[in-house]
């Protein structure tokens, strides 16, 4: 994998609101991550560990009982889009933001480690997640290091693309070939002097 200058990774997290399973996706500049190593794997589980089902089901109860916000016994799809983009190593944006049905609902202010509520729908939810600022805070850090500690191991587990000086030029490994020899290379050899079996070409 070649990485570009500047690199976006996503974190995301779906589900339905009342459902325990969920959905962990990976992307690197849009590209889903699909194959990777333990070290990879415990930087993804650290960032995706958190799961806010009971806290959704707690918020959308709340705004189920306020009046004209939100329908009851209704079907929620929630996404949580952790981002951060890097320059090389370096982390140079950081944005944590809730979609539910698609649309935006809430955004992590990194200045204050508090939600900004996108529709009124979204503001028990905010309350809620904002009781707990240190929280808040501690997640913006680990999403900070998880990007870099992922990003070295994503560049680092690849394979060189150096090619040997005195070698064929091709990147990095052994270019290698199998070459099929008969069982009984004396017999073969007696046998094409005979005019039978394999011949000079």
């Amino acid at each position: 994998m070649c990485f570009v200058i500047d690199t976006v990774i996503q974190f995301q997290r779906s589900g339905v609101v009342g459902e325990v399973e969920t959905v962990e996706q990976v992307l690197v500049n849009g590209a889903p991550l699909s194959s990777y190593g333990k070290d990879v794997s415990g930087i993804i589980r650290d960032v995706l560990l958190d799961n806010y089902s009971e806290s959704f089901q707690q918020a959308f109860e709340i705004e189920e009982n306020v009046p004209n916000t939100m329908t009851k016994n209704h079907t929620y799809h929630y996404l949580r889009v952790r981002e951060c983009k890097l320059d090389g190593f370096r982390v140079v944006r950081l944005t944590d933001q809730i979609l539910v049905n698609g649309n935006d609902f809430l955004t992590l202010d990194r200045s204050t480690d508090t939600w900004t509520a996108e529709v009124p729908q979204a503001l028990a939810l905010k309350q809620l997640w904002d009781w707990d600022t240190e929280r808040m805070r501690r997640e913006r850090i680990q999403l900070h290091e998880s990007c870099t500690e992922l990003m070295k191991e994503l560049t680092y587990s690849e394979p060189t693309t150096t090619g040997d000086p005195n070698g064929s030029g091709h990147p990095g490994g052994v270019l290698g070939s199998i070459v099929h020899y008969p069982q009984n290379a004396t017999e073969t050899l007696q046998a094409s002097q005979s005019g039978k079996g394999y011949q000079v070409l």
